[in-house]
């Protein structure tokens, strides 16, 4: 949670190269750079939270 959280560190760092260039590679951007300040901007905007939170309520709603 640190790292969707915005905590600076080497976690920090992992997540938004891998997210770069996944964003990157889903041809939302045209560079990993770019991909990366959108990633960037995700987490510390606390949206990348967001959606975690709303996928985990959605989940719990599941019938099992």
């Amino acid at each position: 949670m640190s790292v969707l959280k915005g905590e600076p560190g080497a976690y920090f760092d992992t997540v938004l190269l891998n997210a770069g260039i996944g964003i990157y590679t889903s041809r939302k951007t045209d560079s990993i750079q770019a991909g990366i300040e959108l990633a960037r901007e995700s987490i510390l905007s606390g949206s990348a939270l967001e959606r975690l939170e709303r996928l985990v309520s959605f989940s719990e709603k599941i019938p099992v």
